[in-house]
């Protein structure tokens, strides 16, 4: 459920993240292109419970809704051009309370 960062708004909530919150790409799940910029590594093996694309912390998702487990942090709205309409992004943190399996 995690987003593209090619949209402007998902490249400007990742951005936000790495660069006004000082966190690192690395505890960021934020979509195949995010993660295949910033952690590819040709021998990487998935891990149970995360997303298969170079994922080697979620403590922070990009999705296009809520997650088990995690709570919103911001929200971007946005238009869809070819579909006309409007759209959402959420920023999620990993909630410290919830139980994620293999997380």
């Amino acid at each position: 459920m995690t987003t593209s960062p090619g949209t402007a708004r998902g490249g400007s909530a990742l951005n936000t993240l790495m660069e006004r919150d000082g966190i690192p790409p690395a505890a960021i799940d934020g979509g195949y292109e995010f993660n295949g910029w910033y952690g590819y590594e040709p021998e990487y093996r998935g891990q149970s419970g995360k997303s298969w694309w170079w994922v080697k912390g979620d403590d922070y998702i990009v999705a296009s809704g809520p997650v088990p487990g995690y709570r919103e942090i911001a929200s971007y709205n946005f238009a869809r051009w070819l579909l006309r309409v409007h759209s959402r992004i959420v920023v999620l943190r990993r909630d410290a309370a919830a139980s994620i399996p293999g997380g």
